[in-house]
């Protein structure tokens, strides 16, 4: 497994931390080489980025938070207005999975 915090990773980690994402400290994100297994033998792809404990955390503990503004959907993404505006013009807010498509794809 890397153990070095490849370029990925460092802006992976400086992203989240410029958008309040808080990750406790006993998780460790990591990059995969194209040998590695991850934790517990799980079998991931080469280049995945995993995260695994470094140490115990007991039940129900919060290991990360992230601001709902952070999260992707149709208000937060780039194109929110036009799709709200979408939405509006053909009364049909009962497909929401096209409508996360469509701020996904337009990301």
């Amino acid at each position: 497994m890397t153990q070095a915090k490849t370029s990925r990773i460092q802006r992976l980690l400086a992203w989240c931390a410029e958008n309040g994402i808080q990750i406790d400290e006993r998780l460790s994100v990591v990059e995969l080489d194209a040998s590695a297994d991850g934790p517990s033998g799980l079998h991931t792809s080469p280049g995945s980025i995993t995260v695994f404990a470094t140490g115990y955390i007991p039940p129900l503990q919060v290991v990360v938070k992230i601001p709902k503004t952070t999260v992707l959907s149709i208000k937060t993404c780039a194109m929110a207005a036009h799709i709200q505006d979408l939405i509006t013009s053909v009364s049909e807010e009962r497909e929401p999975n096209m409508w996360l498509s469509l701020a996904v794809l337009t990301e």
